[in-house]
């Protein structure tokens, strides 16, 4: 148990509270995942990955646009060349992309 304070009031964290905001936010996250993994079909790799990594982000609170939008973006452009122009491997395409 630790003390802590919001809005000026003492509030009493305890342990098994923590464990349940993780239980949550790790539900949140598989959520977030099979989405993904269904929408890939459908929007293509590249977007629905490029839009993933930014909610993931977003999500467990990156703030910085550079970040949101900046990572994801360079993380893609390496798959890219990695899997298409170097190894000829064709990654699913969707309505856009």
């Amino acid at each position: 148990e630790r003390n802590t304070t919001e809005s000026g009031n003492p509030l009493k964290i305890k342990i098994g509270n923590i464990r349940k905001l993780l239980q949550y936010k790790s539900a949140t996250l598989i959520i977030i995942f099979i989405v993904y993994v269904f929408l890939i079909p459908k929007l293509g790799f590249f977007v629905t990955s490029f839009l993933f990594f930014v909610v993931m982000l977003y999500y467990l609170d990156s703030r910085k646009i550079w970040e949101i939008l900046g990572i994801p973006a360079i993380l893609l452009v390496v798959v890219y060349f990695v899997f298409i122009r170097m190894l000829n491997i064709k990654l699913p395409a969707g309505i856009f992309i």
